[in-house]
């Protein structure tokens, strides 16, 4: 028989569990979710419990009418685990938050002036709009990344999320014996270089060496197989002989666009893309 103390957390994590059911609205037939009346300045172990299960199963989740200070989103991420600075460990550069875990992801400088299109940040923005899973290029990678949009343009600047395990259930049977036990190597500054960023130090660019993934993997939360692969880190595929296309004949097919105005959260199970400049000011 399970303790006071247990069944009280118990009892909290099976409400938690259907707050979320009741809250949430499938977005499409295949990923993402929206999640109304859950208030993410409440963090809780209970609550973090309900948000993994959710996000097994829908990999997207937009969370509408949050109104987030940089102390709040740190305190919600930090609910969920561990907070890493991915690609901020390459080049530490000044920023104007509160907390290195808070990626600037906007055209202007640590005093709010607009960059000028050749800066760094721009090459980022770019990048961006190339397909990516965040962190693949490190070991081990995150489990979840976070954006909360504060200022938003008028018109564009969506993102648009495709669905890694529907990606895969859609190979023909043939390509997914080619592909079974390839590997591809994921690299932090791979599509930067190609797009002319190469004012990094020999010292940055061993900050984050490349990292090897299967392409082919079982995400844990589901059991289901997904094709892990993404234009911005994944640089190359060791032995193999496959066309480019191969690994693109499914864009479009089982993914979501999002427009921003809440905070959302993502999964290893989805990637994703910026599918405009989201440059404000």
């Amino acid at each position: 028989m399970p303790s006071p103390p247990q069944r009280e957390r118990l009892i909290a994590l099976q409400l938690h569990l259907q707050a979320i059911a009741r809250a949430l609205t499938p977005l499409t037939p295949h990923l993402g979710a929206e999640v109304f009346d859950v208030d993410l300045r409440s963090p809780s172990p209970e609550l973090a419990r309900a948000i993994e299960q959710a996000m097994d199963r829908y990999a997207v989740l937009v969370f509408r009418n949050q109104q987030l200070d940089q102390d709040q989103q740190i305190a919600f991420a930090r609910s969920l685990g561990p907070l890493d600075l991915g690609f901020a460990k390459v080049r530490n550069a000044p920023h104007r938050f509160k907390y290195s875990e808070l990626a600037d992801i906007s055209n202007v400088d640590v005093n709010g002036e607009v960059v000028a299109r050749e800066h760094t940040k721009i090459v980022g923005n770019i990048a961006n709009q190339l397909w990516h899973s965040d962190s693949s290029f490190q070991k081990p990678r995150a489990k979840y990344s976070m954006l909360h949009a504060v200022v938003i343009p008028e018109h564009g600047g969506d993102t648009e999320f495709a669905d890694l395990r529907a990606a895969y259930d859609a190979l023909p049977d043939e390509l997914r014996r080619r592909i079974d036990g390839l590997q591809a190597e994921h690299y932090a500054l791979h599509s930067r270089l190609s797009l002319g960023d190469t004012s990094y130090t020999e010292e940055q660019r061993a900050r984050i060496p490349a990292v090897h993934w299967p392409i082919v993997q079982t995400h844990a939360g589901s059991g289901r197989k997904l094709i892990y692969v993404a234009d911005r880190w994944a640089s190359r595929v060791e032995r193999c002989g496959l066309p480019r296309c191969a690994g693109e004949r499914w864009r479009g097919r089982r993914g979501n666009r999002h427009a921003h105005g809440d905070g959302r959260w993502r999964r290893r199970a989805a990637r994703a893309r910026d599918a405009g400049a989201r440059n404000v000011r």
